[in-house]
């Protein structure tokens, strides 16, 4: 029998931080507050090694990197002036099953 919390999520089609904690405080048999605890520090160490510029592969997952975006020219849609928006950083996910569809599509 599924509880009311994963009815919820498979309706919803998503599983929140919070659906998270609550099912590793029930498969780990912690409190909330342990559980809290332990993924707020994963999400943190991933978060301060890839903003070092660190990647982080985790096996049979994926990997979360930080990717340069070049620097480019937009045009404002109401006004036509053209603005130049610098180059930044950004954190993405690589998952491990579409990188591999991927690769062997690529050759």
């Amino acid at each position: 029998m599924t509880s009311l919390k994963e009815q919820r999520r498979t309706t919803t089609g998503k599983m929140t931080r919070k659906d998270l904690i609550d099912r590793v405080a029930e498969k780990f048999g912690l409190k909330k507050k342990e559980a809290e605890a332990i993924v707020k520090f994963v999400f943190q160490e991933i978060a301060e090694t890839v903003k070092k510029g660190e990647r982080v592969s985790i096996q049979g997952f994926g990997a979360f990197e930080l990717r340069e975006l070049k620097g480019r020219k937009i045009r404002n849609p109401r006004t036509g002036e053209v603005v130049k928006v610098p180059k930044r950083e950004k954190v993405v996910f690589v998952d491990k099953i579409t990188h591999s569809r991927f690769q062997r599509w690529k050759g």
